[in-house]
């Protein structure tokens, strides 16, 4: 049996269930499964919905004309507002205002990272999706982390950086031989 509970653990739920089932002469295993509604990056999901409908016909015909050509300008910029805003919280991060304008930042420069991946997707020649680039991200971040995901040592801050840098040059490398 697998009861799905709320992120409390509903114990309500739990002591009905282990009430009800102590009464069976051959009780069932029960599980009791945690969950939520708002499971953690969910909203990513939303930020790409908005994206693809901003970008499909009926949207946003300013977003449908952009390319990366037009695009490519918003990055830096939204790059630099993100600096600016991380700066200002290193200042103060117990300001809940600028750490609100942070958040505001990192948004846009997601913005872009959905609106690039957007634009490839729609690209006839060599497309790529969001998940493309999800995919990508994940795959380079536990291939840089062996220490975490296999079973290679590094333990101090330098031993880390030293074994990411190594990494990211035999990455370069290979790069360069398949071109």
């Amino acid at each position: 049996m697998l009861w799905a509970g709320s992120p409390d653990g509903d114990p309500g739920l739990s002591d009905a269930i282990a009430a009800e089932v102590s009464r069976l002469e051959d009780a069932p295993e029960v599980e009791v499964l945690v969950g939520s509604w708002d499971v953690e990056g969910g909203r990513l999901l939303d930020a790409v919905a908005v994206m693809d409908r901003l970008r499909s016909p009926g949207g946003c015909a300013w977003v449908a004309a952009q390319d990366h050509a037009s695009l490519a300008p918003f990055v830096m910029e939204e790059a630099h507002e993100v600096t600016e805003a991380l700066e200002a919280v290193i200042v103060d991060p117990d300001d809940v205002r600028l750490r609100a304008d942070l958040t505001d930042e990192l948004g846009d420069l997601l913005f872009q990272v959905l609106f690039h991946a957007r634009v490839a997707a729609d690209h006839v020649g060599a497309p790529f999706t969001v998940d493309d680039v999800a995919a990508a991200l994940v795959d380079k971040l536990v291939r840089r982390n062996p220490h975490v995901f296999a079973d290679a040592q590094a333990e101090t801050l330098a031993e880390i950086e030293a074994q990411w840098q190594a990494i990211k040059l035999q990455e370069k490398a290979a790069r360069v031989d398949r071109d």
